[in-house]
């Protein structure tokens, strides 16, 4: 029983790990493509200026 509880928390331990690192990366994706949008949406502009 004792076992089970501990590989419980352990794979709860992970799961949080995992998720953490994944919010981190997602939140630097959706930074680039923000970023990668305003960049398009400025040479977009520049293009139909001409």
């Amino acid at each position: 029983m004792v076992f089970r509880k501990w590989k419980k928390r352990k794979y709860e331990r992970e799961m949080e790990k995992k998720r953490k690192d994944h919010e981190i990366l997602d939140r630097a994706f959706k930074k680039k493509m923000k970023k990668g949008y305003e960049e398009g949406l400025r040479q977009n502009l520049q293009f139909r200026s001409r």
